[in-house]
């Protein structure tokens, strides 16, 4: 029996479009990745990350359940339920699966999702939040006088965020699965501004800092 991958994408990402290398239109997690581990089943999720349109933005905590939700669905035959599982989340996507896992833990029904789970793989996931998101936030601030923007996704993801930080210390209390986090190596230019920084420079995911 192979795995079950499911992919989540960032803040402003796409369920599909976020895969892909434009230059080739090659969607890495259909074009490549089956290479690798040829009997997978491998799927995304989506959910509405822009920051913009308020009344069209999904908090992160109704992701996560939705995430929850549709990985139950997707595994909802006992074979499909043997399934080792495996997550990759880039940016917001890694605090979506975190959050759902830990919303898994405290519901009898989904501990089958918890008893599968094989490995966890972290894309530039700011753990304790980026300085990123409080430069766009400054952005969108100012673009709200032009247009209807929200900004409910960046208050998860600023720097030092309190709601991180409780977040990877119930995180931390799960085992029973792998955990693979890659950060940023090179700073981020943020457009319009003077600065330069990284987007995750720390791979704190609550089982102790490295």
């Amino acid at each position: 029996m192979s795995d079950s991958i499911i992919a989540v994408h960032g803040l402003g990402g796409h369920a599909f479009r976020s895969w892909v290398h434009e230059p080739t239109d090659k969607m890495w997690l259909r074009d490549f990745l089956p290479h690798q581990v040829p009997k997978a089943r491998i799927a995304t999720f989506g959910y509405d990350a822009r920051v913009a349109r308020s009344r069209a933005v999904v908090e992160s905590l109704d992701s996560a359940q939705s995430l929850l939700l549709d990985v139950k669905l997707l595994r909802s035959t006992p074979e499909e339920r043997e399934r080792p599982l495996v997550l990759i989340g880039h940016s917001l996507g890694g605090i979506i699966i975190k959050k759902a896992l830990v919303i898994a833990q405290q519901q009898a029904d989904s501990h089958c999702v918890l008893d599968k789970m094989c490995c966890v793989v972290f894309l530039g996931v700011p753990h304790l939040g980026s300085s990123v998101a409080n430069t766009a936030e400054t952005l969108v601030s100012i673009a709200q006088i032009f247009g209807d923007f929200n900004t409910r996704h960046l208050e998860d993801l600023k720097k030092e965020s309190p709601s991180l930080r409780d977040l990877a210390q119930a995180f931390g209390q799960l085992e029973g699965f792998k955990i693979i986090t890659v950060t940023e190596g090179l700073e981020t230019v943020i457009p319009f501004t003077n600065r330069s920084v990284h987007v995750s420079s720390t791979p704190w995911w609550g089982r102790g800092l490295y």
